[in-house]
């Protein structure tokens, strides 16, 4: 139960944080665990890296502000981690 509680408490700290420079490293220091027991129980429990569920959060949150404001693409992309 405590793996889900820690993934539970990492998913909070993302969304908070979505929009700013996170890492593996950097969560895992805020949690005051290592990246590898970070990652192993968030794969475990989500059935993807954080990375990746990262990178898909993002995206999503870029695909709504493309549809619901009239931003210019390159604005958004930028926000959302897409330096090229």
């Amino acid at each position: 139960m405590k793996g889900k509680s820690v993934v539970n408490r990492i998913l909070s700290y993302v969304e908070r944080n979505l929009e700013n420079d996170l890492t593996l490293e950097g969560i895992a220091k805020e949690f005051h665990y290592s990246k590898f027991y970070v990652e192993r129980v968030f794969k475990e429990h989500t059935g993807q890296t954080l990375y990746r569920y990262m990178k898909n959060r993002r995206l999503n949150e870029a695909a709504k502000k493309l549809v619901e404001t009239r931003r210019p693409i390159v604005e958004i992309a930028l926000e959302a981690g897409y330096h090229s």
